[in-house]
């Protein structure tokens, strides 16, 4: 009886794969593997749609598109310029051997860019008229 009693004991006090939280690490994993999936995954357009439709089904006129495009722009303009000065910063404190900091400015820069490509992209859309652009249509369009 006194077995049972001491192996209990050491198991209750001893209990290393909650000490490690394994139960949690596994569903962590699993919660990665899925969101990996997810972001390597095209989804299929919810609808087939042209430009004219879209405008016609959120009943724009041309003003309304002229301003939209001219927000879009002048929006991405402004992530290019932070995104330019942030990185910027970033050359500066690597220069410094502050490493870190750097790092973080670094992907920073990376955010803003993703937002200017964002805005930019939509301002494309407009400006030629044309849903459904894909990068590499983007990137000729930019540099036209």
């Amino acid at each position: 009886m006194e077995k049972k009693t001491v192996r209990g004991t050491f198991r209750r006090f001893f209990d290393v794969s909650s000490w490690l939280g394994t139960a949690e690490i596994k569903r962590n994993t699993s919660n990665i593997r899925v969101m990996v999936k997810d972001l390597f995954t095209v989804r299929k357009a919810e609808r087939r749609e042209t430009f004219a439709d879209a405008v016609a089904r959120y009943k724009l006129n041309k003003q309304d598109l002229l301003a939209k495009q001219d927000e879009f722009f002048k929006v991405a303009m402004v992530y290019l310029a932070v995104c330019i000065c942030d990185i910027i910063y970033a050359i500066y404190l690597y220069y410094k051997s502050k490493y870190m900091p750097a790092l973080m400015a670094s992907a920073f820069a990376f955010v803003l860019f993703s937002m200017f490509f964002r805005q930019h992209f939509w301002y494309t859309q407009i400006k030629h008229r044309r849903l459904g652009f894909t990068f590499q249509q983007w990137v000729v369009s930019l540099f036209k």
